[in-house]
């Protein structure tokens, strides 16, 4: 008996085919899938993005937000800058007023920090009140100098305490240069001022040490001339004696012979 024969290759090509197409069409999904996902995933991330307009108009918004700023920052400074003029006008014309009448107002020291004002015997007119700090220049620039580094390291800790404490600052200059007191508060001025002054000392005592050094060659010379003249004078007394003793000697001598 003869065996079966085998299966030929037509009864499998079929199959191939199938496979093959199957699996196309597998790989065609997957591809759209992925195709669709990687759409998907650049769509959400161009929505999550910020479009050019939208930085645009953030940038246009941050502008104009510094522009206000700045802007309300002059007014500001206008603001307490013509206030402060107003201050001292006002001052010194009520100053004036109470100089008239026989009045004498608060004094700048009598202004507590928190702007309320001490009433004594001094700001009645009773007593003379003395300057109260330095007078001197260096002093004056040392307190000063503490005194805006005091300011600065408020400013640091609380803004608004720093203003609150400049404006009462303001007031009392007002008050002071009102009243004829001369305020020296200005680092930069009070720098020029004590090299100024320093200069200025330097050059009395280089023209001291010449006049004291001029003035001692002087003393000296007199002192050498009178020792020569003194000198001189015993060599005359000397020579004046010898001659006279020769004389008398060679006189008697003669006498004698």
């Amino acid at each position: 008996m003869t065996p079966p024969a085998a299966p030929t290759n037509l009864a499998t090509k079929p199959m191939e085919s199938a496979n093959i197409t199957d699996l196309h069409l597998r790989l065609q999904h997957r591809i759209a899938e992925l195709r669709a996902k990687r759409h998907a995933s650049s769509g959400d991330a161009a929505s999550k993005a910020p479009s050019r307009d939208a930085i645009l108009e953030m940038r246009l918004k941050h502008k104009e937000k510094r522009k206000q700023m700045k802007e309300k920052r002059k007014q500001k400074e206008k603001h307490a800058r013509v206030q402060s003029e107003e201050i001292v006008k006002g001052a010194a014309g009520a100053a004036q007023q109470h100089k008239a009448n026989g009045v004498t107002g608060p004094s700048p020291a009598s202004i507590k920090e928190d702007g309320e004002v001490r009433f004594s015997k001094v700001e009645m007119g009773e007593a003379v009140q003395k300057k109260k700090g330095p007078t001197d220049a260096k002093g004056q620039l040392k307190k000063a100098e503490a005194k805006m580094e005091k300011m600065e390291k408020l400013k640091a800790e609380n803004k608004e305490k720093a203003e609150t404490l400049a404006e009462k600052e303001t007031w009392k200059k007002a008050l002071a240069m009102a009243s004829g007191e001369k305020v020296r508060d200005d680092v930069k001025l009070l720098k020029k001022t004590v090299k100024r002054e320093e200069k200025i000392k330097k050059r009395s005592e280089k023209a001291w040490t010449e006049r004291k050094d001029t003035v001692q060659k002087q003393q000296a010379h007199k002192q050498k001339k009178r020792q020569d003249n003194i000198q001189a004078r015993i060599e005359q007394k000397k020579d004046k004696g010898g001659k006279g003793k020769k004389v008398c000697s060679l006189f008697v001598f003669g006498i004698g012979g």
